[in-house]
């Protein structure tokens, strides 16, 4: 599994607050992160040993602000919006499954 976070300038941040995402225990409130708090998360995550099941990255910018998108490659993928309500759409169909894995987003 590979998890690519966005690491974030303060600036950034400032400009669009992150929030955990609880979307998959379908929680209704935002649970906003300080500066200070996603740094420590970021960090901490990071430094994480990599191993066989698991491989963490670090994403120059935040294409998408409201999305999780999780892919089994060539069974399925997930997109999860991520505030209240959550909505999660599971994709079968190989072909869709196909163009969203080699999805590259957008340089904004």
């Amino acid at each position: 599994m590979t998890v690519e976070i966005p690491k974030l300038s303060r600036e950034e941040f400032e400009a669009y607050p992150l929030s955990l995402s609880l979307s998959g225990i379908f929680y209704e409130a935002d649970v906003l992160y300080t500066y200070e708090e996603y740094r420590e998360h970021f960090d901490l995550t990071m430094n994480t040993a990599n191993n066989n099941m698991f491989f963490f990255s670090s994403a120059g910018l935040q294409t998408f602000r409201n999305i999780q998108i999780s892919i089994c490659e060539g069974e399925w993928v997930m997109v999860s919006k991520n505030k209240a309500p959550a909505i999660h759409f599971v994709i079968h169909h190989p072909k869709m499954v196909e163009a969203i894995e080699r999805f590259t987003p957008p340089i904004i």
